[in-house]
């Protein structure tokens, strides 16, 4: 009776380990259906979660890359700034990670900033107006300033 318990037991821990595993491994599923949702907010949670599973290099950048656009999309350009220069750190191969990075800095009125991202845009994309329009604006805006 004492083996059946135990068996009975192992077997439950077994079947709810395996759950929580497959779980885990389908943060970034989730996290990818709440952005496409537009569910920001939540998609920002789950990709954060999602972070400290994933081991992938490639799947990190992504991952942080899709957290910064979360806060871009829900008005936080403070947290996005943060989350744009990560993605750029991880070497996330998308330019618009500068693009929007720039975009961040300068609504947070960092304007040299803004201005070399800017720059780095209009390298990697010369035939994008954003970058030219953006490093235009915050030489305008430093010379406002001051």
């Amino acid at each position: 009776m004492k083996l059946l318990k135990l068996a009975f037991i192992a077997l439950a821990s077994v079947i709810i380990f395996s759950g929580s595993l497959s779980a885990q491994k389908n943060f970034i599923k989730d996290a990818d259906k709440a952005f496409n949702s537009r569910k920001y907010f939540t998609a920002i949670e789950l990709y954060k979660k999602a972070y400290t599973v994933v081991t992938k290099k490639e799947d990190k950048a992504r991952i942080i890359y899709q957290t910064a656009e979360c806060y871009r999309l829900i008005n936080d350009p403070k947290n996005a700034e943060q989350w744009y220069e990560k993605a750029i750190k991880a070497n996330y191969p998308d330019s618009k990670a500068r693009l929007y990075s720039a975009d961040a800095k300068k609504i947070n009125g960092k304007y040299d900033e803004a201005l070399i991202r800017y720059n780095e845009y209009k390298k990697a994309v010369p035939d994008d107006p954003r970058g030219e329009n953006g490093a235009k604006s915050c030489e305008l805006a430093t010379k406002w300033k001051d």
